[in-house]
């Protein structure tokens, strides 16, 4: 009786996990968005990283953007040190915000774009293609770089992901442990940097 609970249990546990697949993981992964492009600069003991998104969004979420649904695009930069025997650690971690909302009266896009210290920019497009162009770059953003004398190498990272707003029919009652992406990107990796 405690085998077949057991088998019971586990085959509910991999459907589980088969519909989040099915529904979360793979819409956001189905895009094939990429980051291109990825250039630092090394200046006054920071790295400004400046990199490009390429390959557009799902159509899912374009048609939220166009209906007006405000949509997160966040950046994801990260300062990491490679280890050679042992994983490499993550030293610096920056996050930029842009939020992208159509105003259905004006016939505008509204972009915003919420930097790693909080500082807000907005700009405004009057076409698809516009919007899509100002989310696609990110353009210096600075990461701290360690102090000199270390033999170890340190590289950059950028991913770009966007979250979902709600998941359908209850499953993030189910899933709420999970996040919920829209779209994601592969990290792109830089080469060596120091200071």
């Amino acid at each position: 009786m405690a085998a077949l609970l057991k088998r019971i249990l586990r085959g509910a546990v991999s459907a589980l996990v088969a519909v989040w697949v099915l529904l979360v993981a793979a819409p956001a992964l189905a895009a094939d968005g990429k980051v291109r492009d990825l250039v630092v600069r090394v200046a006054d003991g920071e790295a400004h990283v400046t990199a490009r998104l390429e390959g557009g969004f799902p159509k899912k979420v374009v048609r939220q953007i166009r209906s007006g649904v405000p949509q997160d695009l966040f950046y994801t930069v990260t300062l990491r040190r490679r280890h050679r025997r042992w994983f490499d650690e993550e030293l610096v971690a920056r996050t930029v915000r842009y939020t992208v909302k159509f105003d259905t009266l004006r016939s505008r896009y509204q972009i915003r774009r919420t930097g790693p210290d909080g500082e807000i920019t907005e700009n405004e497009a009057t076409t698809y293609a516009e919007a899509v162009a100002a989310l696609s770059v990110l353009d210096r953003v600075a990461v701290p770089l360690p102090e000199t004398g270390s033999d170890y190498t340190h590289y950059v990272t950028v991913k770009a992901e966007m979250r979902a707003t709600a998941l359908p029919l209850y499953l993030d009652y189910v899933f709420f442990f999970v996040p919920r992406l829209e779209y994601e990107t592969p990290w792109a990796r830089s080469g060596p940097v120091s200071r």
